[in-house]
């Protein structure tokens, strides 16, 4: 197990690259690598905490990964509406982007819930984009479990329209258009890994609980990608459009940095 002084270390290295400073070297990111996935979401929380993220005291946003399934909070800030803007002043090491389907809840989820309970729990289904961004240098190379303490790489989360209504099961079909600056993006698979991604919430609401926070009306769930993770660029527009459910879309203004590793 990693020591309690190594995860204060993490949370502290990765606070520093939040607030502006350079990137972490690969050399002290594996150095710091969590040893375990509840390693990782221990840093997390610390992370969260220590750089005031939730102004309820809780995240009202969270994103899930598949195989293996994982989650993580996302910060209140990151949370954007669409259409979306980034300026000059945003600074990233990365522009990925994943498409996506979130959720927004219309009652609490407990741990202990069916995936026809889950199911019923949804009050609204959106388009959504995820940015990704990392506070390491060479994140290809980087262990999973750092990624994992890294929010899995969240940058922003940006949702558009959607439907009202529990979820149907025809949504994880639905057609999904992707355009960069008014040109429709080959080679994606345009579908999400799992086919049923509501069978995920149970899970979440049991992490969820675990960690303190629990999932209440409101919340809105990101539920993992429908096309892989591309590169953006600035200067680019994307947009994203699902079949009966919406459309999203992001607008790419600010700088690329690498920072200087530390």
């Amino acid at each position: 197990m990693v020591s309690h002084s190594t995860i204060t270390e993490l949370t502290e290295a990765l606070a520093t690259v939040w607030r502006g400073g350079p990137l972490i070297t690969p050399e002290t990111a594996h150095r710091l690598t969590p040893q375990s996935d509840a390693d990782a979401y221990a840093v997390q929380a610390a992370l969260g905490a220590t750089m005031g993220w939730w102004a309820e005291g809780r995240p009202r946003a969270w994103k899930l990964g598949v195989a293996p399934v994982t989650a993580a909070p996302i910060p209140d800030h990151c949370l954007m509406a669409s259409p979306a803007r980034l300026n000059e002043s945003d600074c990233f090491s990365l522009f990925g982007i994943e498409v996506e389907l979130a959720v927004r809840l219309k009652r609490p989820l407990y741990s202990g819930c069916r995936r026809s309970e889950a199911a019923l729990a949804i009050g609204e289904t959106l388009a959504a984009i995820e940015l990704f961004d990392v506070r390491a240098a060479n994140w290809q190379q980087l262990p999973r479990t750092f990624l994992l303490a890294d929010l899995q790489m969240h940058g922003r989360l940006i949702t558009g329209e959607g439907v009202a209504g529990p979820w149907q099961s025809h949504f994880a079909n639905s057609a999904l258009s992707v355009r960069v600056n008014d040109q429709v993006l080959p080679g994606l698979a345009l579908r999400h890994p799992m086919g049923d991604p509501v069978s995920l919430l149970p899970w979440l609401a049991m992490h969820a609980e675990h960690a303190g926070w629990g999932l209440v009306e409101g919340d809105v769930i990101s539920m993992g990608s429908w096309t892989g993770m591309f590169e953006a660029h600035p200067g680019q527009r994307i947009e994203a459009s699902f079949e009966n459910i919406g459309s999203v879309s992001l607008e790419i203004d600010a700088v690329v940095t690498g920072g200087v590793p530390t």
